[in-house]
């Protein structure tokens, strides 16, 4: 019998959605969706494979691997917070810009975005060994 390996991951957008409820405080809310209490959780919003099987605890965690600054891009890039911006941009002129050769991320957006990246990547690979 061949040898086969199971293989999983977090759907990215999903991953999007859930942040944004995490952001917001609403990921544990379940107001709206007392009529269907009867229902498996993740059955409540059919079309995210995450609903229902996260909880903000378990974000909490996820994001306890992560940096401050790490937190202030997800939150940035999520809800568009433009008071993390300017942290952001404090952090990138004061703590990366002196210490990185100058061909190393071409700006603040960009550098912004790869954080933002890894910092997802690093939430996915938590979530998927919590799930």
């Amino acid at each position: 019998m061949p040898y086969s390996t199971q293989h999983s991951y977090i759907d990215q957008s999903d991953l999007v959605d859930v942040l944004e409820l995490y952001f917001l405080n609403s990921l544990d809310d379940v107001e709206e969706y007392l009529p269907n209490l009867y229902k498996h959780p993740r059955n409540l919003n059919p079309s995210n494979s995450l609903f229902g099987q996260v909880t903000t605890e378990e974000m909490d965690y996820c994001f306890s691997f992560l940096t401050e600054i790490d937190k202030k891009i997800m939150k940035y890039i999520i809800l568009r917070d433009e008071e993390s911006l300017v942290d952001i941009t404090d952090h990138y002129i004061y703590q990366v810009l002196p210490n990185q050769n100058s061909k190393q991320f071409d700006g603040l957006h960009n550098w912004i975005w790869k954080v933002y990246f890894e910092a997802k990547d690093s939430i996915s690979y938590t979530l998927l060994k919590l799930l």
